[in-house]
């Protein structure tokens, strides 16, 4: 696999329209490696707050071609990815063997669960306080994130499911076993992280 030039989201962010109000942060939406724009954005995060220990969580990554943190990764931070499907994970630690060998990438292959989330941050000897954790296993991401009660991320990415519009709250049944069955009926409403 090749990955795009590095220097890329310079070209991308300098030609970005300055429509926006500077403190929006959707001004700064860029794409490298996410999926809608999330490169930019956490950029221009960090670029406001400054970094502390440069370390990543992401579980939801696919084969990592397209998720929130391979710019990270790819512009000096270290971090672990957790992926639930072990074609994926085979396939990362493919593309991804000289990272890997690093010890700037750790890749574990487990199915996500309220009940195990920490258990996987320990076996990766993930730091309390990584920089950022991104969090998009489609059903029970509200459940896990109410079950990392150990560690504090400085910036979290949660996917929510925004066909519900502002104002209504809510959020799937935690069941540890089951997936995103391709319907709306999954995750949880903006307003339920607001709260």
């Amino acid at each position: 696999m090749r990955w795009p030039p590095l220097n890329s989201w310079k070209k991308i962010f300098t030609i970005i329209p300055a429509i926006a109000p500077p403190k929006k942060l959707n001004r700064y939406e860029f794409q490298v490696y996410s999926q809608n724009g999330e490169d930019g954005i956490i950029h221009e995060i960090f670029k406001r707050i400054g970094v502390t220990n440069k370390f990543f969580i992401e579980f939801g990554v696919e084969n990592g071609t397209e998720c929130n943190t391979t710019s990270l990764l790819y512009n000096g931070w270290k971090g672990l990815w957790i992926g639930g499907e072990k074609k994926y994970v085979e396939k990362i630690n493919k593309s991804c063997k000289n990272i890997i060998d690093q010890k700037k990438l750790t890749i574990i292959n487990a199915f996500i669960t309220a009940e195990n989330i920490e258990s996987l941050f320990l076996e990766a000897n993930s730091p309390a306080e990584p920089d950022l954790l991104s969090i998009d296993i489609d059903r029970n991401n509200y459940y896990v994130w109410n079950a990392v009660k150990n560690y504090l991320p400085r910036v979290l990415i949660i996917e929510y499911n925004a066909i519900f519009r502002p104002g209504v709250r809510f959020c799937v049944p935690y069941e540890a076993a089951p997936s995103w069955d391709g319907t709306s009926s999954f995750g949880g409403s903006l307003n339920l992280y607001m709260n």
